[in-house]
């Protein structure tokens, strides 16, 4: 079964656990409002959507799970990642489910589909 970003894959207690690790390793690079700095991308919006549309929720695990932090990839627990990238999701502006977490793994969030829109 496929879904997007937009049909609540992460839950905003999920997102909200990454703020204390983002702002660690993360912040440096992205900016606080993950809107980008030097030698880091916006994680946020046109920028963020332009290079994601289209692609998986499990590609963007994996690249985080291995490229980041830069030089520290694999680093991040399993669980920390998909916290992580429900965070860049919650930045978004992707609605939040009220119970359902973005798995850990890969070829879980696989079936889920980074989109601009609703589709």
């Amino acid at each position: 079964m496929s879904r997007t970003v937009w049909d609540g894959v992460y839950t905003t207690a999920q997102a909200d656990r990454s703020a204390v690790r983002y702002a660690d390793d993360c912040a440096t690079c992205h900016a606080a409002n993950m809107r980008g700095g030097p030698g880091g991308p916006n994680l946020t919006g046109v920028e963020f959507l332009f290079a994601w549309n289209g692609r998986t929720a499990g590609e963007l695990f994996e690249f985080v799970q291995t490229s980041m932090p830069p030089g520290g990839g694999g680093t991040l627990r399993d669980a920390e990642v998909a916290d992580m990238v429900a965070a860049i999701f919650a930045r978004n502006g992707f609605p939040p489910s009220p119970d359902r977490e973005l798995p850990a793994d890969r070829a879980s969030l696989e079936s889920i589909r980074i989109t601009r829109g609703r589709e």
